[in-house]
């Protein structure tokens, strides 16, 4: 057997989804903490109620073109109205996770959980997309599963991209740019792991 094939059936019994962050939040991720921590699930109305808490996420890319093409669930409140709102797509990571139990669909997950249909429903018309769409992870996802991610250029003001910009300059030794969007990669190439975005 081939390395390459080798390498490529790695990761047969995991599979590929995207997260999202906004940028304050990357440096915690990448430099400090190592891994993408859980968020409020709010699978109940009553705030008492103690509920797993989980990281989101989706199996296609968000389509980033414009703001009006983001869903709700992933915008930043603002006191100055939508038009200021940003989005929490200024960082896309790409992860490979392994097809376990803490790994599961979100209608399926909120089921499971006894949460009111009308809260449910609720939540998806908040959100701006249907659970069915939407995938949860049960647990911290370390940067061991994340095989690169993204910085989303056209959600990026003036001040941040003279940031990223800088970020990249500086690690330029340990980074290795992927496409016309600066795809960064994590420790190898994904080409090496048989993966192609």
């Amino acid at each position: 057997m081939s390395e390459k094939h080798q390498v490529t059936n790695k990761w047969k019994n995991y599979e590929r989804y995207y997260h999202y962050a906004p940028l304050i939040h990357f440096q915690n991720i990448v430099h400090k903490d190592k891994f993408i921590k859980p968020g409020e699930s709010k699978v109940s109305e009553n705030t008492k109620r103690k509920t797993d808490n989980v990281v989101w996420l989706f199996r296609n890319k968000i389509n980033d073109n414009n703001i009006n093409n983001v869903p709700e669930m992933l915008m930043i409140p603002s006191v100055l109205g939508k038009q200021h709102d940003r989005p929490k797509t200024q960082v896309e990571f790409a992860l490979m996770l392994p097809k376990d139990d803490k790994l599961q669909r979100a209608d399926i997950f909120y089921k499971e959980q006894k949460a009111d249909i009308s809260w449910i429903r609720t939540l998806e018309d908040l959100g701006g997309m249907k659970y069915d769409q939407q995938w949860i992870y049960k647990n911290i996802i370390p940067l061991s599963f994340c095989v690169g991610f993204r910085f989303l250029f056209s959600f990026i003001n003036n001040e941040e991209t003279r940031w990223v910009n800088a970020w990249y300059k500086h690690n330029s030794n340990s980074i290795k740019p992927y496409g016309k969007e600066k795809q960064v990669l994590i420790n190898k190439q994904w080409h090496e792991k048989g993966i192609r975005f």
